[in-house]
């Protein structure tokens, strides 16, 4: 039978039929409590030190933004070796604040951060970071206002840089353990949550009472996929935003391969208009390795992660990798410039909106999203995390060749 083809606009969306199939729900709903939270070590956000000029440069395209507070005012008495940066999420508010890092490795780090949002740090209280055995650190409180997380300052070689660079890594990943029973075995699980609300769940589905966290993990499902296949069946999973609890509801029929969005299942079909006009479709891409790389420029991350992508890109183009990239929030006129600067030379697409059909087809749920699809069409991976990422790459397309 033919794929249905719905039209959006400048993006055409091919669904195969088993996608236009009802999913039919059991009335009855399991359910599991969990524990406390405990704050992962793992899925750091790095957060660039830049200079004051680098960091003014850096916001510039995004002045008048509301969700970017940016700093207005400075302590007095700052040092020569004072750095700034942003992106420092709130735990209850969708904006990122400014901070100004001063000091050096050998007499201590002062951190300022603009927690009352105003964009004056002049009115926040100076942080003085703790030292350890290697390295300065500062953990949050889980009532502050950045909520349970660990700041920890680190010189780090970010891709396309040949040398180490001043950095705040931000852990903030937290995990509540539970167990719900599944009738004749009982299952032990996890919920993930980032800034506020969770929204990945971990299953021990190999049964050795470990749960792995990592986002690439065949064990970890964020909210949005919606879905997980146990022994038992399938079922449709909820997270309840708060972490308390985790529901499950059986399916009455097994899942169609379209509905899972999954290593080893194959990636949906679309087609994009790319800035100079020229229209594409995923499956043209056949027999190269494509990520699909789902940001914006007002996301701190995605911003970090660019050197490592025009990396990738340069590295690995001529071995059969691909680069699409997928704004949910910029206008073209915005992004052609943004695109030379950085030297961004792969297609994109503005879809303007992350309720758009590509951002709904892939359950977009936060930025950065990465997709890596296969040489015949199949997702490979459906997240790359920011550490390692050109090692990543290297392992995939070795195992792909």
């Amino acid at each position: 039978m033919k794929p249905v083809r719905l039209l959006f606009g400048a993006v055409s969306i091919m669904f195969p039929n088993v996608l236009g199939s009802q999913v039919t729900l059991s009335a009855e709903r399991l359910t599991g409590t969990t524990g406390a939270a405990v704050l992962l070590d793992s899925e750091p956000v790095y957060l660039a030190a830049m200079t004051e000029e680098e960091y003014r440069k850096t916001l510039a395209p995004v002045v008048g933004s509301s969700n970017i507070i940016r700093i207005q005012y400075k302590p007095e008495g700052l040092s020569r070796n004072a750095r700034y940066g942003f992106n420092l999420g709130l735990a209850n508010d969708p904006r990122v604040l400014s901070w100004i890092l001063d000091g050096d490795e050998q007499s201590g780090y002062t951190l300022f951060v603009d927690l009352n949002a105003n964009g004056d740090l002049r009115d926040d209280t100076a942080i003085r970071l703790g030292r350890g055995e290697n390295e300065y650190s500062y953990t949050f409180a889980a009532h502050s206002a950045l909520g349970l997380s660990r700041l920890v300052i680190r010189e780090v070689t970010l891709g396309g840089s040949s040398k180490p660079t001043l950095s705040i890594q931000r852990y903030r990943m937290r995990l509540r353990r539970g167990e719900i029973s599944l009738g004749k075995r009982t299952m032990a699980f996890g919920l993930v949550a980032g800034s506020g609300r969770y929204f990945r769940a971990v299953f021990d589905l190999n049964g050795d009472g470990k749960l792995n966290v990592d986002a690439g993990s065949p064990e970890s499902y964020d909210a949005s996929e919606t879905y997980v296949r146990l022994p038992e069946g399938d079922f449709e999973f909820i997270i309840e935003p708060n972490g308390d609890e985790l529901g499950l509801r059986p399916l009455a029929q097994p899942l169609a391969p379209g509905q899972v969005m999954r290593a080893g299942y194959p990636a949906p079909d679309f087609q994009f208009t790319d800035l100079q006009g020229k229209l594409h479709r995923l499956s043209d891409f056949r027999g190269r390795i494509v990520l699909l790389d789902f940001w914006t420029i007002s996301c701190g991350p995605c911003q970090a992660a660019i050197p490592k992508l025009a990396a990738a890109y340069a590295k690995y183009r001529d071995k059969g990798f691909e680069i699409v990239g997928i704004n949910g929030e910029d206008s073209a006129d915005t992004l052609r410039p943004f695109l030379k600067e950085k030297g961004m030379v792969w297609p994109q697409t503005a879809q303007e909106k992350t309720d758009g059909p590509i951002h709904k087809l892939y359950r977009y749920d936060s930025w950065p999203l990465y997709y890596l699809v296969g040489r015949d069409g199949t997702i490979l991976v459906r997240r790359l995390g920011n550490e390692d990422f050109l090692a990543q790459l290297d392992r995939l397309l070795a195992q792909t060749r």
